[in-house]
């Protein structure tokens, strides 16, 4: 049976993460993003029922997961292929402003369409805010008009807790989109939640304009996004995750980025950034598959945003944010991931053969760089690589100024798009390093991994990849150990015991995949205290990872390690 899988992370900075909801005095929020793939028919009711169907489960998943609020991408209610302008009036909606208060899940008084009283009713229904993005159309009664006397926008809309819509954005900055109008004035959009965070958002190709985006972090002085996007990768510099980061680390904003999944396309890339703290949670697919990301997300105080004169790489972001890395799941479709590619011809660049520093420079735009190079395979080739000039994104020409260093596969400047380890570009300045080149067959299967527990708080769970599944190293604390211990076999499907299950009682070491059907299950959560839950089909796994209720069958898996000592561990 082809079916694809909902992978869920949930990444949070307390022992245990209730499902109450986050409070304006507190210090912290829960937000899930949504990498997904739409479905497409030909008959518009049937895509967007489809969807929206997807989208109300994946918002239960988030409820479960104890999300505020949860951000879909862009045209994933529609997706890409929508017709020429004549035929779009059934893909569209009429979307009341917020100033209307309408929440179209209980009011008739407006005639939205069903998918935006399906999605209010979600909303409503799990006590969530949710973001998403969907074609707009709106009569036009004022001169001058269209031909067709209406307006077509591609539109985020944001529901609060109680389904009413509280925001209203229409993309500034379109890519192509023939279909769709522009506002004769950018629009400026922020909406306010319960949990006392003030939220901009803007879509997309938007993310390398001033308007919206930079003039809402710098004159409008918000902390805090929520991105739709459906985005084509390109090498070397404007990858979709590379470009979310870079964003949220110049801005020093937390950017919650949702991602249109269709990697045969170059569609791909969603996470939950942090700004200068760096990434908590990225997914850069290969593969055809739904994903959540749910992260705990510390809020910015406000002095601590944009700093014109600070672009130091040595920032807040502490060793362990810099040493993970972006690795795709292989769940789903088979597929590649299409990358658009630069031109290099038109780059100064300068061959790296060993350690250098280095100042290059081109049309009075210099940069420094300082390489240390080590394990490096003899067959590989690195450039560093310089522009400033202009060039074309999608129907917009703009100037650009950018460096990095780029990985090549021979000495042949035109082979060096193929994968890079970039340096993000933004506003003239060198930002941050972003390592996004794919990890190959082989790294994926190595046979072992060594992972430091020091750094591990008790009641905390470290997700790490070993080859390419998910395991959770959960630090129990004695209350835990405690409760395990006590539990009877008798009460067990699959009976073990707490003693079967650890090496070392405070360290819990499982493979993060529920035994039911290969879905991510959430730590800390679920009806065992410190235990786990699968949002997928509703297995409940206690602190030992023993399945106690729902679908599965047997105890999560237990894969090979072993203690090289009191802080390390061999995975493999």
């Amino acid at each position: 049976m082809n079916q694809q899988w909902i992978i869920v992370y949930l990444l949070v900075a307390c022992a245990h993460l209730s499902h109450q909801k986050s409070t304006p005095n507190g210090e912290t929020y829960v937000a899930a993003v949504v990498e997904y793939p739409p479905i497409y028919s030909t008959n518009s009711s049937e895509t967007l029922r489809i969807n929206s169907d997807a989208y109300v489960e994946l918002i239960k998943n988030a409820s479960l997961g104890a999300a505020d609020i949860i951000v879909f991408p862009e045209d994933g209610l529609t997706t890409v292929q929508l017709p020429k302008r004549e035929k779009m009036g059934n893909w569209t909606t009429i979307i009341p402003s917020a100033s209307a208060n309408y929440i179209p899940c209980s009011q008739n008084t407006i005639e939205v369409s069903e998918t935006l009283k399906k999605i209010s009713c979600a909303a409503r229904n799990n006590d969530i805010y949710v973001v998403i993005n969907i074609a707009e159309k709106a009569p036009c009664y004022d001169v001058p008009c269209p031909r067709d006397k209406v307006f077509y926008y591609n539109s985020n809309v944001v529901f609060d807790r109680t389904g009413k819509i509280i925001a209203r954005y229409r993309k500034t900055n379109l890519f192509g989109e023939y279909q769709f109008n522009v506002t004769t004035i950018p629009e400026i959009v922020t909406f306010d939640t319960d949990f006392g965070v003030r939220f901009g958002t803007f879509i997309c190709f938007d993310i390398l304009f001033y308007e919206p985006a930079i003039e809402l972090t710098r004159i409008h002085q918000v902390t805090d996004f929520v991105y739709p996007t459906a985005w084509f990768s390109e090498a070397p510099f404007l990858t979709a995750v590379q470009t979310q980061m870079g964003w949220s680390f110049a801005e020093n904003v937390n950017l919650l980025a949702s991602g249109y999944n269709r990697p045969g396309s170059g569609n791909a890339g969603s996470g939950i950034y942090l700004g200068r703290k760096g990434y908590g949670r990225a997914i850069m697919p290969t593969t055809t598959h739904k994903e959540i990301l749910i992260l705990e997300i510390s809020k910015i105080k406000k002095e601590t945003t944009y700093n014109k004169n600070y672009y130091s790489m040595n920032s807040s972001m502490d060793s362990s944010t810099n040493q993970k890395k972006i690795i795709p799941f292989d769940n789903g479709t088979n597929q590649h991931l299409f990358l658009k590619h630069d031109s290099f011809q038109a780059y100064q660049t300068v061959s790296l053969e060993d350690n250098a520093v280095k100042t290059i420079c081109q049309n009075d735009f210099c940069c420094d760089f300082k390489v240390e190079i080590a394990k490096v395979d003899p067959n590989t080739n690195y450039r560093l690589v310089i522009f400033n000039g202009d060039r074309f994104y999608g129907n917009v020409k703009a100037g650009i100024r950018t460096c990095g260093i780029v990985q090549c596969l021979n000495n042949s400047v035109s082979s060096c798009v193929a994968c890079v380890a970039g340096l993000y570009g933004f506003k003239a300045h060198l930002l941050h390093y972003v390592l996004f080149c794919m990890p190959s067959r082989d790294l994926l299967a190595e046979a072992q991994l060594e992972v430091k527990l020091n750094g591990i708080p008790e009641g905390k769970v470290l997700v790490v990849k070993w080859r390419g599944k998910p395991v959770f190293i959960y630090h129990r604390s004695q209350s835990i150990i405690d409760q395990e211990r006590a539990v009877s076999l008798s009460e067990l499907r699959d009976p073990e015991t707490d003693n079967d299950r650890v090496k070392r009682s405070e360290w819990l070491v499982v493979l993060g995949i529920c035994t039911h059907l290969g879905c991510v299950p959430i730590p800390n959560a679920g009806i065992i205290p410190g235990g786990f839950f699968c949002p997928c089909h509703g297995s409940h796994f206690d602190a030992a990872g023993r399945i106690r209720k729902g679908p599965a069958m047997t105890n999560l898996e237990i894969p090979e390690y072993s203690f090289v000592d009191d802080n390390n561990i061999i995975i493999g």
